[in-house]
């Protein structure tokens, strides 16, 4: 049940026929007006309707504007660092920039590791409504730590990352990486490795990427700075 009056006199109400879902939204009140609202649960037993007590009354004030209608900026792909990653949201209805804490508030969820984030606006004061947006997670940036040359094939070390199921090498006669080649270590406790078979005295462009397999789905760290080495006879 809801009213305008805190009494609860003429008060409406939504009867739900079905103890699932324990939610409902109640649309089509006016805006910018408080309603006291009460619940209460009912069991049938051999067709007579059993009614529990009513709930403490609680009251709200319904909103004017629907954030909904806003749009939403300032949400980008991120790189793991270890702790919760926020965003730089900017909320706008129109050109009217809305404050955060006053207009609405934002909150995240699996926002640590790598994978996919979910960021929840959720409207407030004059604003209603929720707005839901998800922005992913990659591994962090790798880093070459050892490049040195070896006959016909050159070692390479790089920064094992905590976050990371594997790694990709990726090589190349040219610094574009035009017909690169790749080498992909699927475990993420194998931090270097030799690649062989190559050219004698030839310069190799060398760099080298994380990657994080969640759900199924791959998501690659930005490449580490490309490094040279000239193999030997």
């Amino acid at each position: 049940e809801y009213s305008v009056n805190a009494n609860m006199n003429g008060a409406a109400s939504r009867h739900l026929t079905a103890n699932k879902p324990d939610t409902l939204t109640v649309s089509g009140l006016t805006g910018d007006k408080t309603y006291y609202v009460r619940v209460r649960s009912y069991t049938n037993r051999n067709g007579k309707v059993y009614y529990g007590a009513w709930s403490d009354v609680k009251s709200i004030k319904t909103a004017n504007n629907d954030i909904t209608k806003a749009s939403v900026s300032g949400i980008s792909t991120k790189a793991f660092t270890g702790k919760a990653i926020t965003q730089n949201v900017t909320v706008k209805v129109g050109n009217t920039v809305l404050k955060n804490g006053t207009d609405y508030t934002v909150s995240y969820s699996n926002n640590k590791k790598v994978g996919k984030a979910t960021v929840k606006i959720t409207g407030k004061g004059k604003y209603g409504g929720v707005i839901t947006k998800t922005f992913k997670i990659n591994p962090a940036k790798q880093q070459i730590q050892k490049l040195t040359t070896k006959s016909k094939a050159f070692f390479v070390d790089w920064a094992q990352k905590g976050s990371a199921t594997g790694y990709e090498i990726q090589y190349a006669t040219n610094s574009k990486f035009t017909g690169a080649k790749k080498v992909t270590i699927t475990n993420n406790k194998t931090d270097k490795t030799t690649v062989s078979k190559l050219s004698a005295n030839k310069k190799y462009y060398v760099r080298v990427r994380s990657y994080t397999t969640v759900g199924g789905t791959k998501y690659y760290g930005a490449w580490s700075a490309t490094k040279t080495v000239t193999t030997k006879k």
